[in-house]
């Protein structure tokens, strides 16, 4: 079995908690850098994006719609020399609501993971906890 690390900046893991306390859902994309060798999987999450106009934030959804999420995925990439890529997502639920992912969470992981060969990692936060997951392929482990 793989060994995985996650590594979260300290900014990120304020944002977290600041948006988990809004009323609606919020989140966005999470960039950063994957190291992979054959047992080890470590991500370094250094940068995200957080909602922007064009997102639907509901009470009990967030739906990331705005270009400048992409458009900041190529910048990091960019800005990096290639080093930096799109790492996963994150999204709150508020109101102190469970971090475990609901019906549409999972079918988000999925779409996400369909866009990219390589591990994603996914965030849900509520103003209580963080829990993260991993997905690669069809496979989705919690880290808490």
């Amino acid at each position: 079995m793989k060994k995985v690390e996650i590594y979260l900046e300290p900014m990120v893991i304020a944002m977290l908690k600041t948006y988990a306390k809004q009323k609606n859902e919020a989140g966005g994309i999470l960039l950063g850098h994957r190291y992979i060798d054959n047992l080890n999987i470590k991500f370094e999450i250094m940068r995200f994006t957080t909602p922007y106009s064009g997102d639907i934030c509901t009470a009990n959804s967030y739906h990331r719609k705005d270009k400048r999420h992409s458009m900041e995925v190529s910048k990091f990439h960019s800005d990096t020399n290639g080093y930096g890529d799109f790492i996963g997502e994150w999204h709150t639920h508020p109101n102190g609501s469970s971090t475990a992912p609901s019906y549409q969470d999972f079918k988000a992981f999925s779409f996400a993971q369909k866009l990219s060969a390589l591990p994603l990692v996914h965030i849900i936060s509520n103003s209580h906890q963080i829990a993260i997951y991993n997905s690669r392929g069809k496979h989705v482990v919690t880290y808490l």
